[in-house]
């Protein structure tokens, strides 16, 4: 797919969930993405081995910063305990 402006996948993840529910906060996390913050476009978030992980595409973010930010706010309002959330890649396209 062609885009006619510069776009980055940024991917996030953070490890250390202390939740019991997984699976779970990876499904409101995803939908908290795709429903409340749309100017990131298809949100992907699983839990794999203690770790969440989101996929998300947007226009904005060629370091990762402000996707960093907005998945740390969406951790803490539906996972609670967690360890450090880190940028783990950015890609153009």
């Amino acid at each position: 797919m062609r885009h006619d402006r510069l776009m980055y996948r940024v991917i996030v993840e953070c490890d250390g969930i202390g939740s019991d529910d997984e699976a779970e906060a990876a499904a409101d996390i995803e939908q908290e993405f795709r429903e409340h913050r749309s100017w990131h476009q298809h949100a992907a978030c699983s839990f794999c081995n203690g770790m969440l992980r989101l996929v998300v595409e947007n226009d904005f973010d060629a370091n990762g910063s402000a996707t960093l930010d907005e998945f740390a706010d969406s951790i803490a309002a539906y996972v609670g305990e967690h360890g450090p959330v880190r940028v783990v890649g950015v890609e153009r396209f």
